[in-house]
């Protein structure tokens, strides 16, 4: 556990470093407005990347790992082709919409705009399929530099395409990040998949798996993308939409760190054929463990970012400290929801995180409905944190017999602490 787990979490510091520049650096050079656009753009294409992802890289890290090292490529190329077909229809979808709406409103849905968001998500897509398939045989260190690539593509295409060409030229190096990672993935998975056999029997459950995990999936990206694309239609204001990504950004960075942790042990814990009681205490000390670190973060983040955002991004993005609060809380609740994900996983018990993920989207949704269009930025990272505890008391009320009533205490009283903290400062 510990090399893999290592792995990860280097990348994901990685990724935060890239994530920092992304913040600061990118909102600086566009502005709050021209960032707001841009970060609606980019949560439209990851929610959509979402909703093609059938099954998430959990579906092939607990199956694959399952067989027979010499029967991984075949099991793995057979899934990925299977996926691919719902993910086809799900571009195929998204084209159609964005044409329509072209078609419709083109002063406000211009062609290039659509045609960029379209072409950005279709690569992502193809990108996220290809990594999940190198997770699943064992490629952690690629899985784990996906992102710091992206985002340092983001970093230094976005600006340098938006000074030459506009807001256009800004989605435009959306697209690209998703060009160059899926480039570098492809190089990297085509080899060991070459000569393989296209069929293979799926495991039992598969399939059914697969289309219960890629709804939880979504559900979990209407949580925590959604917030950015709630302010820009309900409050109307790009502004506030840029301050909302900047606050949501650095808390899902902060949440994504943990989950990757879990992540990446995932094919560990599937490989070995550990189960009962092994298991549990595998997870249980990882989420401890996570616990322990994620909380001082967080604390110290709520303390210090309202300050250094402005400094860091332009005195434009003094408003942020409004939202920044609510959303690092969602941070010490990270542990508890990836220990249960974890455990659904391997327990091959996909329903009870279907029903928390729906329910914290609901909650999220209901929320944002009422507050964004009176407290904009804030009012989405509220929303978030109400739809972040539903899901993750869903989840630890499911595995109750997994997560002891210390363990969930502790994650609600540190997110109350990071929120209290930050009302306080």
């Amino acid at each position: 556990m510990r090399t893999t787990v290592l792995v990860g979490v280097v990348g994901k510091a990685l990724e935060g470093v890239t994530l920092v520049l992304l913040i600061t650096l990118v909102p600086r050079l566009l502005g709050p407005a021209g960032y707001g656009s841009f970060a609606v753009a980019l949560s439209i294409v990851t929610l959509g990347s979402a909703a093609a992802a059938l099954g998430g890289p959990t579906w092939m890290s607990r199956f694959v790992p399952t067989v027979a090292a010499a029967d991984r490529p075949a099991l793995a190329r057979a899934l990925a082709f299977r996926s691919a077909r719902w993910r086809l229809g799900v571009c195929t979808l998204a084209a159609l919409v964005a044409t329509a709406l072209s078609l419709a409103d083109p002063d406000r849905f211009g062609v290039l705009t659509c045609l960029f968001v379209v072409l950005a998500l279709v690569l992502d897509v193809a990108a996220t399929l290809v990594y999940q398939v190198s997770l699943a045989l064992g490629g952690v260190a690629l899985w784990s530099l996906r992102y710091p690539i992206q985002n340092g593509v983001l970093v230094i295409g976005v600006p340098a395409l938006y000074a030459g060409f506009g807001s256009d030229g800004a989605l435009a190096g959306i697209a690209l990040s998703s060009g160059c990672v899926l480039a570098l993935g492809l190089l990297a998975v085509v080899s060991p998949l070459r000569g393989t056999a296209r069929t293979s029997p799926l495991p039992p459950g598969a399939a059914w798996f697969a289309l219960i995990y890629g709804a939880s999936g979504l559900f979990v990206q209407v949580l925590h993308r959604g917030g950015v694309v709630a302010v820009a239609v309900l409050a109307g204001s790009q502004v506030e939409a840029g301050f909302a990504a900047v606050s949501i950004g650095v808390a899902l960075a902060l949440t994504y760190v943990v989950w990757q942790a879990f992540t990446v042990d995932l094919p560990r814990l599937s490989a070995s054929g550990e189960a009962g009681e092994r298991a549990d205490a595998s997870i249980r000390r990882l989420a401890w463990l996570a616990l322990a670190l994620v909380v001082p973060v967080a604390t110290a983040a709520a303390i210090a970012l309202d300050r250094l955002v402005p400094a860091l991004a332009g005195e434009r993005y003094r408003g942020v400290g409004a939202s920044l609060g609510p959303a690092l809380a969602v941070v010490p609740l990270a542990p508890l929801t990836s220990a249960a994900t974890q455990v659904s996983a391997l327990r091959l018990r996909p329903l009870p995180r279907l029903l928390a993920t729906a329910v914290g989207a609901l909650v999220f949704l209901a929320a944002a409905v009422a507050l964004v269009p009176g407290h904009a930025a804030a009012g989405a990272a509220t929303a978030l944190l109400l739809g972040t505890c539903a899901l993750a008391a869903v989840g630890a009320a499911a595995f109750r017999d997994l997560l002891d009533r210390r363990f969930v205490a502790a994650s609600f009283a540190a997110a109350g602490l990071v929120l209290g903290v930050s009302a306080w400062t």
